[in-house]
């Protein structure tokens, strides 16, 4: 009965975390019905490509858009995260994990070794871990994989080739400033990239957590050299 009751209630504490970490997913999930304004959901139906090609086109490396979501979904506090709910419920998972598979081990298996249980509990934390990371890239490459920056006259433009339309764009009067920045979410440890931030001169688009997707350049190449670029054409467009 005891471990019955075991069973129940590590399931219960589950269930409702992976309940409350789904729930906080699916509200940070950028979305145009239900968090922009009717001028901003005109203005992204009315994006288009120009006529005339791009002067550049920037990609950003798929191997750091992978680390930089595993990255994001193992530490909820960068820029697809902060939320107390999903730091609460990735954090709730975890103490489930370290107190539960003992407990269970114990009264369903009958193991008393310490040994075992640290193994038992190591491995399945090593699992959760490992799915939360796999998330975290697959989402990163959903968004910004097979996405393109173009610098194009006069606005920047980023432009998905998976959908094949543009995901946003801003002329570069609409710039207030332009910087890289090259911390732990910007830069993923092990490469070499980094993320070219844009300060729009309306904050009318800057509500989270939109922020980061639509002004940013992501985890790129020579990024002092993709910013300079948006700051000459920025000159060229005054």
């Amino acid at each position: 009965m005891d471990s019955l009751l075991a069973v129940v209630a590590v399931g219960l504490v589950v269930v409702h975390t992976i309940r409350d970490t789904r729930q906080f997913g699916a509200a940070e999930q950028p979305s145009t019905q239900t968090s922009q304004t009717p001028e901003q959901q005109t203005q992204r139906h009315a994006n288009s490509l120009p006529s005339v090609p791009p002067e550049t086109v920037v990609r950003p490396t798929r191997r750091a858009v992978h680390i930089g979501g595993a990255i994001d979904s193992l530490i909820p506090v960068g820029h697809a995260a902060g939320s107390i709910r999903r730091i609460t419920g990735q954090s709730a998972i975890l103490v489930v994990l370290m107190i539960g598979v003992p407990v269970l081990s114990h009264e369903l298996l009958s193991v008393a070794s310490p040994w075992v249980f640290l193994d038992l509990t190591s491995s399945f934390v090593a699992l959760y871990l490992g799915g939360v990371a796999l998330v975290g890239a697959l989402h990163y490459d959903i968004v910004f994989g097979t996405t393109e920056y173009r610098l194009y006259e006069d606005a920047l433009v980023a432009y998905d080739r998976r959908l094949d339309a543009v995901q946003w764009s801003v002329p570069y009067a609409s710039i207030a400033s332009v910087s890289v920045r090259d911390g732990w979410f910007d830069s993923p440890l092990g490469t070499d990239v980094g993320t070219v931030k844009i300060e729009r001169t309306s904050s009318s688009d800057q509500q989270e957590p939109y922020r980061f997707y639509r002004e940013s350049i992501v985890f790129v190449d020579d990024a002092d050299h993709v910013a300079d670029l948006i700051t000459a054409a920025r000159g060229g467009a005054r």
